[in-house]
């Protein structure tokens, strides 16, 4: 799979999409439980290459779409709107 862009970069048509700024969303919509949000548009790929891109190791977290929890081999599309939530662990 190949790497997808962040916000604040050009994409390969030229547009820029950050969202912030007003511009075009392109990719699927990342939030996070701190309230920030992200944009991936490495087209559609499972959970676990997501969080691979974007640094996250799948174990330390809990990925949902629509509210209910998904597996790693789901496939998210570039409509989707996921949150990421870091799960706490130790003892």
């Amino acid at each position: 799979m190949a790497a997808g862009r962040w916000d604040g970069e050009l994409n390969d048509t030229g547009t820029f999409k950050h969202r912030a700024a007003g511009w075009i969303r392109e990719g699927m919509r990342i939030r996070f439980q701190d309230g920030t949000a992200r944009e991936y548009d490495g087209g559609p790929a499972t959970a676990s290459d997501v969080l691979a891109a974007i640094g996250l190791n799948p174990s330390a977290v809990i990925v949902s779409r629509d509210g209910m929890v998904i597996p790693e081999d789901a496939t998210l599309g570039r409509d989707d709107e996921i949150r990421v939530i870091r799960v706490s662990h130790g003892g």
